[in-house]
């Protein structure tokens, strides 16, 4: 039975949310601090510290079921590589989702191409596989797909355009770590996969070290691109090189230092050691909300595909706002209501993530960022990819993803939650839903 009657607590009424720790996960400082010590006391830094990436490598890769895998300094990086691997160069394109992060993109365009982007589908805020094949042109080189928020994209239908024009998928799994798709984990579904285990336990990656990442792949010759593009130093890079036209560059490879530093791996491998339990519990809360979410006026919860599994949930759980619904109160009205019963909801994807300074592209298209509205010469004297030729694109471009982020509602992630308090926020909702009134 609906409850959240009462005034609301932005009027001078009572909290919906009273219980002051939210979340009973603890995050294993001291297991992470004394792995630290280890690692800086005998087992190594930089070069002598290389064993510990190949055991997270070698775990990783058998929990996401990677025929190969390489650890490397960030996420960012690891797209990078891995369109490298896959021949992005320039003049060519990749097709990207206009609701992604800036570093989904970036590592193409510092390759030579053009970002190419695509609607989102309003339902999930992934990318609209009914849009890939409308964007599709004979500069084709890649689809970057972005599991955002460890929701997973609908691998079926991206991968049968895909496939049928013979353009290989990237996907970009850094808040998705354990997440599946017909019960293949992410990452191993199209050509090559990007991980980013990035931040500080509690707030950062479902495995974070501080800045690090993994690159995952099926294909022996893309693992070996990956290696050769940015592992100068790699003890064992002769060993791993089987292709004579890559062999012949050992030791030294292309000479860029993608390599993890030890440290972060150190503190990953304590984090790694919990990613199944972590993600177990995460979901087990995330079906609650949505299934308590499902009545509630205003809001509909997270949608998933049919064939996908959620897993990391990182960035909290995106619902869809429904003014119509509570005579069209304003959305950020609506977060502040919620907020004063204590439910740490948001108004877009990033809104607490850079501050005031960042509030006209907290939830922007990515169309409309300054670089790809107005290009930028990436190169100088016209060699850019965003440069010569380049029209741009208009604020009015992709109105399905403008209508789609307009609605976009950021929900709180918890992955132990406190006894109580996925029902006292599901009575946050319901309290605001009845009481709107005496907001509009």
């Amino acid at each position: 039975m609906a409850g959240g009657n009462g005034k609301l607590a932005i009027l001078g009424g009572p909290k919906s949310v009273t219980v002051e720790k939210l979340d009973r996960w603890e995050t294993m400082t001291g297991e992470m601090i004394q792995r630290v010590k280890r690692v800086v006391e005998g087992e190594g830094l930089s070069t002598r510290g290389q064993q510990l990436a190949r055991e997270l490598e070698e775990g990783f890769a058998a929990f996401i079921g990677a025929r190969h895998t390489v650890s490397q300094h960030n996420g960012t990086s690891t797209l990078w590589a891995s369109f490298f691997a896959l021949g992005v160069g320039p003049g060519d394109e990749v097709i990207h989702p206009d609701f992604t992060w800036i570093c989904s993109i970036a590592p193409a365009m510092a390759l030579g191409a053009r970002p190419v982007f695509c609607e989102i589908d309003p339902k999930t805020f992934l990318i609209d596989p009914e849009d890939i094949e409308r964007r599709i042109t004979p500069r084709t080189k890649a689809i970057s797909v972005v599991h955002w928020g460890g929701n997973v994209c609908d691998m079926d239908p991206i991968m049968e355009v895909a496939n049928r024009h013979g353009i290989p998928v990237i996907e970009d799994c850094s808040h998705a770590h354990g997440a599946s798709y017909g019960g293949k984990k992410v990452g191993t579904i199209g050509a090559i996969g990007g991980f980013s285990f990035q931040g500080v336990p509690g707030e950062g990656k479902p495995i974070c070290g501080g800045e690090l990442g993994m690159v995952a792949t099926m294909d022996r010759r893309l693992y070996e691109r990956v290696l050769l593009f940015g592992h100068v130093g790699r003890i064992d890079l002769m060993d791993k090189l089987h292709d004579p036209a890559h062999r012949r560059l050992a030791p030294y490879g292309l000479g860029l230092n993608f390599r993890p530093h030890p440290l972060g791996v150190a503190i990953a491998q304590v984090q790694f050691a919990r990613i199944r339990e972590q993600n177990e519990k995460r979901w087990a809360y995330t079906q609650k909300i949505i299934r308590g979410l499902e009545e509630v006026p205003g809001i509909d919860p997270l949608y998933i595909y049919p064939k996908a599994q959620p897993g990391g949930l990182f960035m909290g759980l995106q619902a869809r706002y429904r003014p119509e619904d509570l005579g069209g109160l304003p959305r950020e009205r609506y977060c502040k209501a919620l907020q004063a019963e204590g439910v740490r909801v948001r108004a877009g994807a990033y809104a607490d993530a850079f501050g005031a300074s960042a509030a006209g592209v907290r939830h922007f298209p990515y169309h409309q960022l300054p670089p790809f509205s107005r290009g930028f010469d990436f190169y100088t004297h016209g060699r850019g990819p965003l440069w010569e030729g380049y029209e741009g694109y208009a604020s009015s471009d992709y109105p399905q993803t403008r209508a789609a982020l307009s609605r976009m509602l950021q929900l709180p992630i918890l992955t132990d939650p406190e006894d109580g308090v996925v029902e006292q926020f599901l009575e946050a909702f319901w309290k605001v839903a009845k009481g709107y009134k005496s907001i509009l």
